[in-house]
């Protein structure tokens, strides 16, 4: 059997009327005002619950949306590096000759188009085995497969502070890339670009 008294009622302001009940459970708190209905707070969670008690709930829920939230992050940031691959500045980039090796290009041309292209804008279509060598080592390279092709960034640094990004375009050979007119099958430049 419950028992309930009524302690006290009262408007507040002329909006909120506001009624206190005891009850065998402890004493609960009614709220009604115009715009928010009626609310209904119960005193007695303070009883049962003692302030470290509350303390220590409050740390344990904020840590838990604290580790939530860093593995979300963590999650989403593994995601984004995994598509698209870059070795820093500073590490050990690959050079332009061993590039030169990985695209079917030879030494030799390398050192060509150093002497004879140096830091020379390379025009868009034209093949990777005349444009590597032109700005020297690159400092960092970037891969990335999209439906299609292929694309390889590689940023170089002058020692005057001025960078070159060479981005080169692979086309597989498929019907949609023929459909299109692509040059199927070959390294070319998509673009160059360099600072001032």
């Amino acid at each position: 059997m419950h028992r309930t008294s009524f302690v006290r009622g009262g408007v507040a302001a002329g909006r909120t009327i506001v009624l206190h009940m005891a009850t065998d459970a402890g004493e609960r708190e009614a709220r009604h005002n115009r715009r928010g209905g009626a609310t209904l707070a119960c005193a007695g969670l303070r009883r049962i619950f003692p302030l470290p008690m509350r303390q220590f709930i409050r740390t344990i829920v904020l840590a838990t949306v604290g580790v939530v939230s860093l593995a979300a992050c963590s999650h989403l940031h593994r995601q984004d590096s995994s598509a698209y691959s870059v070795t820093p500045a500073g590490s050990n980039a690959p050079t332009a000759a061993r590039l030169a090796g990985d695209y079917g290009c030879t030494a030799q041309q390398v050192a060509d188009n150093w002497q004879l292209a140096r830091l020379e804008l390379a025009r868009p279509g034209t093949p990777i085995c005349k444009v590597l060598g032109r700005y020297g080592d690159p400092v960092s390279v970037s891969k990335n497969s999209i439906a299609n092709m292929q694309l390889v960034s590689m940023l170089h640094r002058q020692p005057n502070g001025r960078f070159y990004n060479a981005t080169f375009v692979y086309y597989d050979d498929n019907k949609i890339n023929r459909e299109l007119n692509r040059p199927v099958g070959k390294w070319l430049v998509d673009r160059v670009t360099s600072t001032r």
